[in-house]
């Protein structure tokens, strides 16, 4: 192997071991650190209660995760509220600019998501006579 071929093949090395360090160990390694990161976080508040109350360290430590997971809980259940109602609201605003702005729209959309409902069913189906269409698919 030459001089200008062992810094080729170290760096291909380096390279493999890296995609295996990603790939391999970081999902068997993830458990650890975050238990770590959460421990050292609540530290603080496991010292500030022992200082306080007495309680023996595994209890407080016991509550004081409780204490985390539940806050971060709250955050994401109120979190996820609130987009589910911008959500909603969103789709009512579009579907009341869309009736607004192009009413014949909102009966061609409802022909065809109709249809399409029929055409997966493989069923006869009829649209309400209000679209202006009747829609029947015989099996």
């Amino acid at each position: 192997m030459s001089a200008k071929q062992r810094p080729l093949l170290r760096n291909a090395v380096l390279t493999a071991a890296s995609v295996v360090g990603v790939f391999v160990l970081l999902p068997l390694a993830l458990p650890f650190v975050l238990a770590y990161l959460i421990s050292w976080w609540v530290e603080p508040a496991v010292a500030a209660l022992g200082r306080r109350t007495h309680l023996p360290r595994w209890l407080r430590s016991g509550l004081c995760i409780t204490a985390l997971f539940a806050a971060m809980g709250a955050i994401l259940f109120l979190l996820g509220r609130v987009i589910w109602e911008e959500l909603a609201r969103l789709v009512r605003e579009h579907d009341a600019g869309v009736a607004r702005d192009r009413p014949e729209q909102i009966e061609h959309d409802h022909v065809e998501v109709a249809e399409a409902l029929v055409e997966e069913a493989g069923v006869v189906a009829q649209v309400p006579e209000a679209a202006g269409v009747v829609v029947g698919v015989a099996v």
